[in-house]
Formats: C-alpha cells, sequence, structure tokens
C-alpha cells in the first residue's frame, strides 16, 4: 500500500497486514488511557475467569432471561452508569444502531441494596488495519443503589470494569477478555483506577472479595478492599486470581465462610 492509501485510510492489502493478526479497535486507549495499544499483550485474561469466578449466569445468584423491557431499562440504566464513568461502553451502547445485546444477568441484594450486573454486547468497530470488526464486549458493574437518598445519585459504583475479547495466537484457542476500564472505590470516595498488569491484578483481587461481600450479605467494605493494591498483598492477589477459574457455588460457599470467619462474623 503506497503513502496516499495510508493517507486516505484505505483498508490494507492482505499482505500488508502480518499473519495471524489480532484484531484491536483503532481507537483503543489502553487499560484507563495509559496503556499503548502496541502494551496489548500485558494486560489481558482469559474470559472465563471472569465468567466463572463471579459465577455469571448461575441462577442461585442471578437472574438470567430477562424480558425485552426490562432488559431495555437495565441497559438504559447501565448506559447512564457508563457515561458518568465516561467509559467507552457509553459511547457503544448509546449508539443503538449499531450495538446488539448477546447475554445479560443481574443481582440485587435486598437486605443491603447491593447489585451486580453483567453485560455482553456486539459493536462494529474499525480495528488498527482499517477493517471494519464485530467485537464482543463486556461490562462487570457492582455497587450499592441508594433507594433513600435523595441526591439523586441512584447507584455508589464498588466496582466496574470493560473490555473486548480476543483470541491470542497462544494455541489455546481461548477467549481472553482485554480490560479497557477498570475502576474501585477507594477509602476516600474516590475511584481507583489501575494502569498496569500488576494493579490490574489487584483490582480483580478487590473485586473478588467485594463479590464476597455482595452475595454474603455484608456491606461493601471500600478501605478493605483498597488494601488488595498494597504491595505487600501482591502474591496473595496473583494466587486468588489464578484460582477464579477453578470457582464453584460450592467452593465460593467456603470463601465466603472463610471471609466471615476472618472479620470476625462468623464461629471459628
Amino acid at each position: 500500500m503506497g503513502f496516499f492509501g495510508r493517507f486516505l485510510g484505505r483498508t490494507p492489502e492482505p499482505s500488508a497486514i502480518p499473519h495471524g493478526a489480532i484484531s484491536i479497535p483503532a481507537d483503543y486507549p489502553g487499560l484507563n488511557a495509559k496503556y499503548a495499544g502496541t502494551e496489548i499483550m500485558s494486560a489481558h485474561f482469559p474470559l472465563m475467569k471472569l465468567l466463572k469466578g463471579f459465577l455469571l449466569f448461575d441462577r442461585n445468584i442471578y437472574i438470567t432471561n430477562v424480558d425485552k423491557d426490562r432488559l431495555d431499562a437495565s441497559v438504559d440504566f447501565l448506559t447512564e452508569t457508563h457515561e458518568c464513568l465516561g467509559t467507552m461502553t457509553a459511547q457503544h451502547l448509546s449508539d443503538t444502531g449499531n450495538r446488539e445485546i448477546v447475554d445479560y444477568c443481574e443481582a440485587f441484594h435486598e437486605e443491603t441494596s447491593g447489585y451486580i450486573s453483567y453485560l455482553e454486547y456486539r459493536v462494529s468497530l474499525k480495528d488498527q488495519f482499517d477493517r471494519a470488526v464485530k467485537f464482543d464486549w463486556s461490562s462487570l458493574i457492582m455497587g450499592k443503589f441508594n433507594l433513600k437518598e435523595s441526591d439523586g445519585k441512584l447507584l455508589t459504583l464498588m466496582f466496574g470494569m470493560t473490555g473486548f475479547n480476543i483470541r491470542p495466537n497462544d494455541g489455546q484457542n481461548q477467549t481472553h477478555i482485554v480490560p479497557v476500564d477498570v475502576y474501585c472505590r477507594s477509602v476516600e470516595n474516590g475511584l481507583l483506577a489501575p494502569s498496569d498488569a500488576i494493579s490490574l491484578t489487584s483490582a480483580m483481587a478487590y473485586a473478588n472479595q467485594a463479590f464476597m461481600q455482595l452475595a454474603g450479605g455484608m456491606e461493601f467494605d471500600p478501605a478493605g478492599n483498597e488494601t488488595w493494591f498494597e504491595e505487600r498483598r501482591i502474591e496473595d492477589a496473583d494466587r486468588i486470581c489464578s484460582l477464579l477459574e477453578r470457582r464453584t457455588m460450592a467452593s465460593f460457599d467456603q470463601d465466603i465462610l472463610e471471609y466471615r470467619r476472618l472479620c470476625g462474623l462468623a464461629p471459628q
């Protein structure tokens, strides 16, 4: 492809595209706009870590097969949530003509007002080779509804993550998620945003603990959860993330019980 072809943004000739190259969105800003697109391979993990680690679509926890009216209302709510965060997902969900809802589940804890939802959707975007490609994206949100508040803020976000899916050339043929936006509530009521692979591991350990609090009927504890970003907990965070794919409902019950014991909320 000559100079003018590049200047006009024409689709590259097939011979100009590296064999087996992985498509990423052309406007991919990197994790929280701090990763460069060329460093993409240092911040992704198997999608199964998300699906199994948070037991997504398990009917013991989540409402699945949501009817159309409820789904539309939930997607509208998520759109507003992502607009407040300024994520790329907000742009995608707002473009109703270019997005397809693939799957959705949600859960709400009546006693604590804890909320979690997971959305998969598909959008058509240009990739880094100027090709139109359909990308699958995921959004995981955890927070607390402010049902009695009058300040107009319906949800206090505790953890949020969006990302798109790729199939790395690693011979495993397993779908991986590339996080684009990740946010964790801090003790100072702000939002922590990981900017590298290590702090992403810490963020996932944070999310895991927040999930145990939600499912176990406990209040979210940003102060305790934030400690996962401390250097002394890096190895433990890595160990937790390595086990997420093996989680079952039975093992999750044990994890919650052990966490409650550590918090002094259950018999020793």
